[in-house]
């Protein structure tokens, strides 16, 4: 997806909002009048038929027009509920950015950023052979399904027992999340590496099977956040995120 955008509004945009700080500009030459924008490192995509929210409620994305710059949405609850309304991309983006912001400091998420081509060497195996699950204490259910759909889209409720277990009562104390993967060639696992968390460290054999998987809440919150979901994967959802540079580190490790 790429915005294009007046230097000016480039200027505003990158005063205000902290989502742009990671966003890649090309060209690269601020001084030219158009700055195209390419903005697959914001933790969410636009997509017609998927729902976002706002102050006022949800709303449907109906059509996204001029170059991405514009929103075409309908309301789906709350104060402007079956009403349609156009929107610039960027406002929203905000808006979602700053909503997402409060929503993982109130569930103490801790957002790490994927960079290096190790990283997204490791993230598109991941993404071909990944399997998340998550096992949660009933007083946790609500908010982990409501923290869940607003990052993914996704409804956690169908992979119940499949990926997805509310365990009995005073069984766990907390929400326990992980993936689970087929054991690599020994010189792709020696690049799994995420922001801190050591491969010796990190992966760790499944006791009940041959796999490997890594148990770490953060990691796999951020993975919800590019596109993975609860239970395996689908490698083109995870693709949209993933940026230019790193995608052919991305693809060797979806086809290793």
């Amino acid at each position: 997806m790429k915005i294009i955008i007046s230097k000016s509004q480039w200027q505003e945009m990158g005063d205000k909002a902290g989502w742009m700080r990671k966003a890649q500009v090309d060209p690269p030459n601020t001084s030219l009048q158009n700055i195209t924008v390419m903005v697959r490192e914001v933790p969410y995509l636009f997509e017609v038929g998927h729902s976002y929210p706002d102050g006022a409620g949800n709303y449907m994305v109906e059509e996204i027009s001029n170059s991405g710059q514009l929103l075409k949405v309908k309301y789906i609850d709350g104060r402007f509920n079956g009403e349609t309304r156009e929107y610039p991309t960027l406002d929203r983006a905000r808006i979602i950015h700053n909503e997402a912001v409060r929503r993982d400091a109130k569930n103490r998420i801790k957002t790490l950023g994927f960079s290096g081509n190790k990283q997204y060497l490791a993230l598109g195996y991941l993404a071909k052979h990944g399997m998340i699950t998550a096992e949660v204490p009933p007083p946790d259910r609500k908010q982990f399904e409501s923290t869940y759909k607003s990052i993914t889209q996704d409804d956690a409720t169908k992979y119940l027992g499949n990926g997805y277990l509310v365990v009995k009562e005073g069984s766990k104390w907390h929400l326990e999340l992980r993936i689970r993967f087929s054991e690599p060639d020994a010189s792709i696992l020696s690049q799994m590496s995420f922001d801190g968390l050591k491969t010796d460290k990190a992966v760790v054999m499944n006791r009940a099977s041959s796999y490997l998987q890594i148990n770490n809440n953060d990691l796999i919150w951020n993975l919800f956040k590019i596109g993975f979901k609860i239970d395996s994967q689908n490698v083109e959802d995870i693709r949209k995120y993933i940026p230019e540079k790193y995608m052919g580190d991305f693809n060797a490790g979806v086809n290793a």
